[in-house]
């Protein structure tokens, strides 16, 4: 869509369904080779679904997203489990002291596409978006 001369692209979701609190973490953190230590405390882990459901998983900085190397098989079945079709991992910290939304990454357990990874940025006046490894 044009928008005086500029392109606006604009996205609607419904609106969220909560599923009930993951409290399997010791299996979760080790699915994505983490520690228990890397998982925020200050929030739930719970599946959250706008169309797509996704486990949500707050950890405690960027080095824990940094960090987690996703083991396919075992996050898959944890999500089976869990009722989620990906698992979305993220922190609080920013990485930019522009940044209005903080770095994280998502796994897919291939439900809708093949186990994708990706890392997600928003800055300031643009979100920004692109693939890239864990």
């Amino acid at each position: 869509m044009e928008d005086e001369g500029q392109i606006v692209v604009s996205m609607s979701q419904s609106a969220p369904s909560f599923g009930k609190k993951f409290t399997d973490l010791i299996h979760l953190a080790d699915s994505l080779g983490l520690g228990r230590s890397a998982f925020s405390t200050g929030f739930d882990t719970l599946v959250v679904s706008t169309g797509v459901s996704y486990l949500l998983l707050p950890l405690i900085d960027q080095a824990a997203v940094d960090g987690a190397i996703p083991d396919a098989r075992k996050l898959t079945a944890i999500l089976e489990d869990a009722d989620g079709e990906g698992c979305y991992y993220f922190s609080l910290d920013s990485n930019s002291a522009d940044a209005v939304a903080h770095v994280a990454k998502t796994v897919s357990t291939g439900k809708r596409k093949p186990l994708s990874p990706s890392v997600y940025m928003g800055f300031r006046g643009s979100n920004r978006c692109g693939d890239g490894g864990i």
